[in-house]
């Protein structure tokens, strides 16, 4: 296992022009702010503020790409896409708290349950794609099936909180 691509967003300075700012892996930000306290262990996060259209570019080299990180949502009254390719989306938070993990193709691989992120909770989601197949975890422990076959890989650039 490689890893891509870690930030606490400790390292960005609040208000900092965008956080590709010193961290050549971060793009072009719109809508997304960082929040000075409000990660899930009190430092800084990135915020993706209600009713705002958004997004946040990065770059990840490699094949087989996993990806993981904590996320805290309020209501939601349409799909919130939490991670996308260059394309199609990823990960997807839909309105009934389920995630729905799809590959490059768009074509949906893995669906977690709903409930899977409660409203206001920190959830520590996982989405890796391995040759054989499409993993998903929430909170450490596999939720879903895992599809095991041929998929289409996604491919960057990759963009976080891509509301539409």
């Amino acid at each position: 296992m490689s890893l891509l691509h870690s930030d606490g967003f400790d390292s960005h300075a609040t208000g900092a022009a965008t956080l590709a700012d010193g961290d050549p892996n971060w793009g072009a930000q719109v809508g997304v702010s960082i929040n000075a306290t409000g990660g899930k262990f009190g430092g800084k996060s990135l915020r993706l503020a209600a009713s705002t259209t958004g997004s946040l570019a990065f770059t990840a080299s490699g094949t087989n790409p996993a990806f993981a990180g904590w996320f805290k949502v309020g209501a939601l009254t349409n799909p919130l896409v939490l991670l996308a390719d260059a394309t199609h989306p990823l990960v997807v938070l839909n309105v009934d708290r389920s995630v729905s993990v799809n590959d490059g193709g768009g074509t949906l691989r893995v669906t977690m349950p709903a409930r899977t992120v409660p409203v206001d909770t920190y959830v520590w989601l996982e989405a890796s794609y391995r040759s054989g197949g499409v993993n998903a975890n929430a909170n450490g422990a596999p939720v879903g099936s895992p599809y095991v076959g041929a998929y289409t890989a996604p491919v960057g650039p990759f963009k976080l909180l891509n509301a539409v």
